[in-house]
């Protein structure tokens, strides 16, 4: 197994501001679920929401646009930066880490963007009312700790 990378250790690691840009992202379109990375721009740059199109033609599901997927790595490896974490929203549910979450995070038990974290926001009436962090352990995926007040 590759070694983990260097991420955010714990609830500080996601400064205030861009817990309320998702949370902001995702009351965009509150009936259909929003995606994305957060990325670190260049060695030791500051954190930023990087919103995505979600290609899935369910409402309540996400796919990352692989192109755009494909020209954000791109940019990423040429500028020394990476992605962090990965971002959703769930409509009127809560920010659990679905099955189907689980399996498009580690398809076969294998890490989609190794090392990186998962973040989910639970949307309830249009507003995001909760914000989960979940972490990449061996064999799945454990909550981890993050603070969030919408």
């Amino acid at each position: 197994m590759a070694p983990r990378r260097e991420l955010p250790p714990a609830a500080g690691a996601y400064p205030a501001p861009l817990l309320a840009e998702l949370a902001r992202l995702c009351e965009e379109t509150p009936d259909r679920e929003r995606c994305g990375f957060v990325v670190r721009e260049g060695e030791g740059g500051p954190l930023a929401a990087v919103p995505l199109p979600n290609v899935s033609p369910e409402p309540d599901a996400f796919t990352i646009d692989p192109l755009a997927h494909l020209r954000l790595a791109k940019r990423l490896r040429a500028g020394g930066g990476q992605v962090v974490a990965v971002w959703h929203s769930h409509v009127d549910a809560p920010a659990v880490l679905s099955a189907r979450d689980r399996e498009g995070a580690a398809p076969d038990g294998v890490e989609a963007i190794p090392g990186a974290e998962q973040l989910v926001l639970g949307l309830r009436a249009g507003r995001v009312v909760e914000i989960r962090r979940f972490v990449p352990v061996e064999g799945g995926f454990a909550e981890g700790s993050i603070r969030y007040s919408g």
